[in-house]
């Protein structure tokens, strides 16, 4: 089902490439919950791919910045 947002229409998520629903199965098996910031980047799935690869290198163990500092950015 087609969830609305703001000003424009989620996509359905049967209709998002296989490893994107996949990322949505993780984080509501994780989380108990799909994030809005997931839904509405799936908008174009292209973009999504390209926020949560940037996501994930922020959250990779560094020596100068801690998990909180990391989030934040």
């Amino acid at each position: 089902m087609a969830r609305a947002a703001w000003f424009f229409t989620v996509p359905d998520e049967s209709t998002l490439p296989d490893r994107i629903q996949s990322l949505f199965a993780k984080a509501r098996e994780k989380l108990g919950f799909l994030p809005n910031v997931f839904a509405n980047y799936s908008v174009r799935p292209d973009r999504f791919s390209a926020w949560f690869a940037h996501y994930q290198q922020l959250h990779v163990p560094s020596e100068h910045l801690d998990e909180a500092d990391r989030e934040m950015i």
